[in-house]
């Protein structure tokens, strides 16, 4: 199923809170690559407030590793590498706290990607309903990895559940008319569903369709 099949990436994150943003005074903006592999990242850039947080990235094989690992050792890790590139944070450190993906138990992993061949065997379906269950996450969007794609995919199941429910009350939806397949990229309209204009008898005037929406 896609479920079972679509795989997901590593992510370990070591939030670290300093005092002060003290890299700012020396012209630095709170963003680098290393070589661990790591990324780092001011996680308050262009927030208010005294206080900082710099952040450890880690994703992928390195991500994991750093998972398994107690979250002594996680901090211990991001205190260390982000001190060899923003010397100060174990001087300015107040408190630390780490997210690991993998132990998410509604996620599992971070990222969703695809694999060499899932674009066609995967991607039709990811975000296809199965019944009156409907799928959102940044997975079943055309924006894998981002806030704005989960925003996305449930823009996209709160509109299909609504057109649902306009047609289970109005009773008057064609039965030929179907629900058009769920794709991943989203739409902040529902699928219109009118009814049929019913034929006037003998001696009987037409009835004009009912408004659903």
């Amino acid at each position: 199923s896609v479920i079972e099949s679509l795989p997901y990436e590593s992510v370990t994150r070591v939030y670290l809170q300093s005092r002060d943003r003290y890299w700012t005074r020396q012209g630095l903006s709170g963003f680098a690559e290393t070589d661990h592999p790591m990324e780092i990242w001011d996680s308050t850039y262009g927030q208010p407030g005294t206080r900082g947080i710099l952040m450890s990235y880690n994703r992928g094989p390195k991500a994991r590793g750093l998972g398994r690992e107690s979250e002594a050792a996680q901090l211990r890790f991001g205190l260390t590498t982000i001190e060899e590139v923003y010397p100060g944070i174990r001087k300015n450190y107040e408190r630390g706290f780490v997210k690991v993906w993998d132990r998410d138990p509604w996620a599992r992993g971070a990222i969703a990607y695809l694999l060499p061949g899932q674009v066609s065997s995967l991607e039709p379906h990811i975000a296809r309903p199965e019944g009156r269950i409907h799928f959102a996450g940044e997975h079943a969007s055309s924006l894998r990895g981002w806030m704005q794609g989960a925003l996305e995919s449930g823009r996209r199941a709160v509109a299909y559940t609504a057109w649902a429910a306009r047609a289970s009350r109005s009773g008057s939806c064609s039965r030929r008319r179907r629900r058009p397949a769920a794709r991943a990229r989203a739409t902040s309209r529902a699928p219109s569903c009118r009814p049929r204009r019913r034929r006037a008898g003998r001696g009987s005037p037409a009835s004009p369709a009912a408004r659903t929406g």
